[in-house]
């Protein structure tokens, strides 16, 4: 495993952070929010909203019960009824929390939540690290509207196996090069601020995440149907 490991130096009002590299990265298939599980089919899109998932062959190992949150930009009123996830590890089973706030402003500005899903029993390994690509289905009321436009979605470490679980890092979407690391919890669940961070180079790199999304008058009549869970779930 080649580690890129850089002491933690202040540059431009955050730090640089340490990044390992993944030689494999599967593709998963996809999760399902209602039934708990990996299925193999997909119904969420068939749009794309937000997409930051060229990989870079990097990912940024967390410690158990800490949190990534990076931020971007997308069309104000979006209903999100899908998301890919990336991440590697060495454990054999990943736990995630993967939660998304609104407004997206970083450096330590807490947002509200406006959803947040638990998904655990997602593949590992037993050989080293390997890197895994899963698209979230959130088909059957799981769906959230994007209010304004501007989000953060964090990566909640929930995997106390192996040594290192955490995204991979990946480019795409047009959004500021760092991010948020919180420990001991999450950004609104307690958690301490660590500080902003970047990995230093060009292109920028982040979290590997995209949303999907369907087609405008579609959206209206999810909306219409009641199934947002943004308000129930919004503290």
């Amino acid at each position: 495993m080649k580690i890129a490991a850089a002491a933690l130096v202040a540059c431009a009002g955050a730090a640089f952070a340490d990044f390992q590299s993944v030689e494999t990265i599967n593709y998963a298939g996809t999760y399902s929010m209602a039934q708990g599980q990996l299925n193999g089919t997909a119904f969420f899109g068939p749009d794309v909203a937000y997409d930051n998932t060229t990989t870079s062959g990097f990912f940024s190992g967390r410690a158990a019960n800490s949190e990534f949150i990076d931020w971007g930009n997308m069309a104000a009123g979006t209903v999100v009824n899908g998301f890919q996830i990336g991440y590697a590890t060495d454990a054999p089973v990943v736990d995630l929390a993967i939660t998304f706030y609104e407004p997206g402003n970083g450096f330590g500005d807490a947002s509200g939540t406006i959803a947040s899903y638990l998904i655990t029993g997602l593949p590992g390994s037993t050989t080293g690290f390997a890197g895994w690509i899963v698209d979230i289905d959130l088909e059957g009321g799981f769906e959230f509207l994007v209010g304004t436009g501007e989000i953060e979605y964090g990566y909640h470490q929930l995997t106390t196996a192996g040594n290192a679980t955490g995204p991979l890092l990946s480019s795409g979407a047009s959004q500021d090069d760092a991010f948020d690391s919180y420990s001991n919890g999450t950004q609104n669940g307690g958690g301490t601020y660590d500080g902003a961070f970047f990995f230093g180079g060009s292109p920028f790199a982040g979290a590997h995440m995209r949303l999907y999304t369907v087609p405008a008058p579609t959206a209206l009549a999810v909306l219409g149907m009641g199934s947002i869970v943004a308000g129930r779930r919004r503290r």
